[in-house]
């Protein structure tokens, strides 16, 4: 197992939700981390809540632009990391500039490899998303093909692609870490499921399940760090390289019932109302048996754990 006390680490998105608990955990294994992102943000303007707050002097923030290949480049070159942890990308819910999806998602990827491949980085771990294999039968498998249809789940698939073709083609040891949806506490973006329904009901406000029928799989933000740690430390096992991971919980919910567990953990005796017109059966969610077979992959929190730590995080910040 490769030990990262030491290790040069950059992390492209550290700056974002799973990017923040990322650089805390790798910081925890005695890394020297990195931050590459678009703006450098200034620690007077974080939320306190933050989980970057209390780590930025620690962490060595280098601004660069993904789509500009000379920035990515001359950074790179700089730091020298033996890791490259690729986390940032685009994703616009309303799916309405697939322009900008794809130059940040698709060109920002092949530009981070083709500099990390120039700097000789040894190790490239890219985080992917179960939507890219769309709609098709369940649990989906790593060997499955991608049917996803929106901009951001064909640019992560074209992503995955890049990355993969780089592991075979060239001198760096790639993996594809997918996730199931993630939550926890430190995302401060309102739009995923878990997020804007904690805020309404810790509000007083009543949900509206609008795909009560829906079967997803939900993991912790912890959770899903540890899993690409646990990717990072395994690449001297022959079986790592140019492979592809599913990671979640193996235990999917209907959303019917996740609502029934958002509003427990916040402490709160709401019904919520169905929309029944929208509620048809869609199940979309993976197996994670070949990173529990290779990589001795086991989720650490419950889905009821989680939701209690990201509902006593939100009600801090709600009281502040």
């Amino acid at each position: 197992m490769i030990n990262l006390n030491g290790k040069k680490v950059l992390i492209t998105g550290a700056t974002g939700f799973v990017g923040n608990w990322l650089a805390r955990d790798i910081l925890d294994k005695g890394a020297i981390v990195f931050s590459m992102s678009r703006k450098i943000p200034k620690k007077e303007n974080l939320n306190k809540l933050c989980p970057l707050y209390d780590i930025y002097e620690k962490i060595n923030f280098l601004e660069a632009d993904l789509k500009n290949y000379n920035d990515v480049e001359k950074v790179v070159s700089k730091i020298s990391p033996e890791f490259c942890f690729h986390l940032a990308a685009y994703l616009n819910p309303a799916d309405d500039s697939p322009r900008e999806m794809f130059e940040i998602n698709v060109k920002g990827t092949w530009n981070i490899l083709e500099a990390c491949k120039k700097s000789k980085v040894k190790y490239f771990i890219s985080g992917s998303t179960f939507k890219v294999y769309g709609k098709q039968d369940t649990p989906f498998t790593e060997d499955l093909p991608s049917k996803g249809i929106s901009a951001y789940d064909v640019s992560k698939a074209c992503a995955d692609l890049i990355v993969n073709s780089y592991s075979k083609r060239y001198d760096i040891s790639t993996a594809v870490v997918r996730c199931s949806n993630i939550y926890g506490e430190g995302d401060f973006d309102s739009n995923g499921i878990i997020q804007e329904t904690l805020l309404k009901v810790l509000n007083g406000e009543t949900p509206i399940i609008n795909n009560r029928l829906a079967i997803r799989d939900f993991i912790y933000v912890r959770d899903i760090c540890k899993a690409y740690i646990l990717v990072a430390e395994n690449f001297d096992k022959e079986n790592i390289k140019g492979e592809i991971f599913n990671f979640s919980t193996g235990v999917p919910i209907s959303i019917a019932d996740l609502y029934k567990k958002i509003i427990y953990a916040a402490g709160k005796d709401i019904e919520p109302i169905i929309n029944e017109k929208l509620s048809k059966e869609d199940k979309r969610y993976m197996s994670s048996e070949k990173a529990k077979e290779v990589l001795g992959w086991n989720p650490e929190y419950s889905l009821e754990q989680g939701l209690k730590k990201t509902a006593e995080w939100y009600q801090k910040c709600l009281n502040k």
